[in-house]
């Protein structure tokens, strides 16, 4: 088992979409960016880690947890076969594609965290560099191929797990990256309560779950195509495949504002306005020589969540 930072690697493998369904068979293999993707590709991955409560023994984990994740991934994959392929730059094509060929995999690492430290890095309030360990890599496979998607799962044994995701930015935005996880998610719970002693080649998504790949419905009207490329510059590398330095001293909190709180900052906005402007249900403009103040006022007003049930995640 290799160990680093606190997290040994039980298993380093592979997971490919399952061949030859209905559904594989209908999804596209290969997508062009457009030009909002290209923009993307400037920004990091999107990554995303999920926490499960999960006290029960680590054989039960591995025995019935692990192979479940990666058959229910199997079938999800179906439904968004670029997201299993890699960013491509061929050499025929001015700009960067979305491509998957079968044979294409997505890495998925199976680790075991030997610190105890799980009701904190699932806390509200985290050193970010504790949670570095969790974050799965993308695969850089050349300098004109790099994968999309890269999965970890992480156990803290008699106290839960981990599901990291990392997506590149180019291949999907946070909406689109919640839509897989999504569809991950409600395809997993089919399995676990599926009665029948096979395993299902494919499952069907609900409408709201199913991807749409049309990208005809975009058309790029200005120049940022062509500024994007270059045939002097058709590294993938350059934009935001590298592994990013580990930021040191940083926090990262998960803050829950009720319509009550949201409602105070906003009242407090614009007595510090100048001008009368609208101010949409998640916006709060500030004048920026008074957004310490307004931050200060956030920090320290009591939290009440008890007037009203409905949490506004930011």
């Amino acid at each position: 088992m290799d160990q680093h930072q606190g997290v040994k690697v039980v298993e380093a493998c592979q997971v490919a979409p399952l061949q030859g369904s209905i559904t594989s068979s209908t999804t596209p293999t290969s997508l062009p960016l457009t030009y909002f993707d290209l923009l993307s590709l400037e920004f990091k991955p999107v990554r995303q880690l999920f926490f499960y409560e999960f006290p029960h023994p680590t054989t039960s984990f591995f025995d019935s947890v692990v192979p479940n994740l990666k058959h229910s991934l199997q079938l999800t994959l179906q439904h968004f076969l670029p997201l299993a392929g890699t960013l491509t730059w061929p050499h025929d094509s001015p700009y960067p594609v979305i491509n998957y060929v079968p044979g294409d995999v997505v890495p998925f690492i199976v680790a075991e965290s030997v610190a105890n430290n799980f009701n904190t890095l699932c806390s509200n309030l985290c050193e970010t560099v504790a949670r570095h360990p969790l974050i799965p890599h993308l695969s850089i496979i050349s300098h004109e191929k790099v994968s999309l998607l890269a999965l970890q799962v992480t156990l803290f044994p008699n106290n839960g797990f981990c599901i990291g995701i990392t997506i590149g930015h180019g291949a999907a935005d946070g909406n689109s990256a919640a839509l897989f996880i999504n569809a991950w998610a409600y395809i997993c719970s089919k399995l676990i309560d599926s009665t029948s002693p096979s395993s299902p080649l494919s499952l069907s998504l609900p409408e709201h779950l199913t991807p749409f790949f049309d990208r005809s419905v975009i058309t790029d009207r200005t120049t940022i195509i062509p500024e994007a490329g270059g045939p002097k510059n058709r590294s993938v590398k350059r934009w935001e495949w590298k592994n990013h330095a580990t930021q040191v001293d940083t926090f990262k909190g998960l803050f829950e504002l009720t319509p009550w709180h949201v409602q105070n900052l906003k009242q407090y906005a614009r007595s510090k306005l100048k001008t009368k402007l609208r101010i949409s249900t998640f916006s709060v403009p500030i004048e920026p020589s008074d957004s310490d103040q307004l931050f200060r006022k956030l920090r320290w007003r009591p939290c009440d969540c008890g007037r009203d049930k409905e949490l506004i995640r930011k």
